[in-house]
Parts: C-alpha cells; structure tokens; sequence
C-alpha cells in the first residue's frame, strides 16, 4: 500500500481543538503554510497561496499535543497526507489532514530586525529576547541575558 508522508513547517494557527467520535477523542492542530522565496534584501515574501493542514492525534497522543503546543507556537508536522473532498450547496472544499502525524516544537533564537509571527513568539523585540510567560534561560557565572553569544558558544549556532 502507497502511502504519501508530508512534513511541514509553521506557527499553530489557534488552540488545539478536541472532539470526541466513537469512544475516541481527536485533537486537531491547525497549521497553515505560505511558500515563501528570497526577495534579493536578505529577506522573504510570500510566494503563493496558503495550504492549512489539520495536524489530527488520537487519544493520548491528542492530549500530549493538546499540552505541547498553543497558538503561535512553530511546529514541525510529519504524517501521512489525506486530501478529503467534499461539496456543500454547489461549492467543493478541501480539507487537507496529515494523519498518524508527529509534532515537534521548533526553538529558534530570533533573529534582530525580522518583523513577523517569529519575532513576536519568541518575544517583543531586542530588549526583551524571551516572552515574559517563559523561564529565561540560566546564564552562568558570566551574567548577561543572551546565552545564544555567551562565551563558548557558537553565535551561528544553538548551544544545545
């Protein structure tokens, strides 16, 4: 049997939602996705149309995606792609679902001067690195804030 594996990238659109059917409850994660290209100033824009995927997990896997992720968060999803086709007075919609899907969340040191969901995830701006609701990581004896530049470690990459 020939199955079709997706993986995507991008911010949980809004809350998980969770709904019960035949004994089983399923959590869906909405994500959408915009390709993007390089606009020659370092930078990106949009290249397309936006494709919104429904992330959907069962039972206990629902519940520990339910808890891992909220809107804004970047993800990671991988699963089997299930195009569902369906008309409703005259028009045709199209839901697309990755099924038996794996989530992952994305930690990204924000990068200066980007505007964006990025930017405003990962907190409000150069003075403020981390969202206010998040612990600050420890920054050893060397004080400071930015542990991404601290001695020791690479400032192109994550020190994990």
């Amino acid at each position: 049997m020939a199955r079709a594996t997706i993986t995507i990238e991008g911010f949980v659109s809004k809350d998980p939602e969770t709904r019960s059917v035949t004994g089983h409850t399923i959590t869906s994660v909405t994500i959408p996705v915009t390709p993007q290209k390089k606009d020659g100033n370092g930078g990106y824009v949009d290249n397309g149309d936006t494709v919104w995927y429904q992330a959907e997990f069962w039972d206990a896997h629902g519940q520990a995606a339910a808890q891992a992720v909220s809107k804004g968060t970047l993800v990671t999803a991988t699963g089997n792609l299930d195009i569902q086709v369906r008309e409703k007075d005259g028009k045709t919609y199209v839901n697309t679902v990755i099924a038996f899907a794996s989530l992952a969340v994305v930690v990204r040191k924000p990068s200066r001067g980007t505007t964006g969901s990025t930017q405003t995830r990962q907190g409000g701006g150069d003075d403020e690195p981390w969202p206010a609701t998040a612990p600050k990581p420890e920054t050893g004896a060397q004080g400071g804030g930015d542990v991404w530049n601290a001695p020791g470690n690479f400032s192109d990459e994550t020190p994990f």
